[in-house]
């Protein structure tokens, strides 16, 4: 906030920082934080996005996809041991869930 308050008084070729300054400041990092944390899916602010990279949204969706592919693993546990899961499988089988509102 400081360099960025000595960076507008400079622009304005002042020797000075006034408030003006200070509270310009402290918008532009109001406005560059809620524009890299707001969740493009939701609109919302979530700081998980700056601190990790990914929206809360995001995680818990992720979540919710391994919960269902345990389940789908532990329901056809036999089918499993023998053959394995082929990704091409289970990929139609989840797009399948998805478009149904199942996941």
């Amino acid at each position: 906030m400081i360099r960025l308050s000595e960076a507008l008084a400079r622009m304005e070729l002042k020797t000075e920082i006034t408030a003006e300054h200070i509270d310009e400041a402290v918008r532009l990092i109001k406005a560059a934080m809620q524009q890299s944390a707001t969740d493009p899916k939701t609109g919302e602010i979530d700081m998980g996005i700056i601190t990790t990279g990914v929206s809360a949204t995001s995680t818990e969706a992720v979540k919710r996809i391994c919960d269902f592919i345990r389940k789908v693993k532990s329901d056809f546990s036999g089918q499993v041991s023998l053959n394995g899961i082929k990704y091409h499988n289970l990929y139609e089988y989840l797009n399948d869930k998805i478009t149904k509102g199942e996941v």
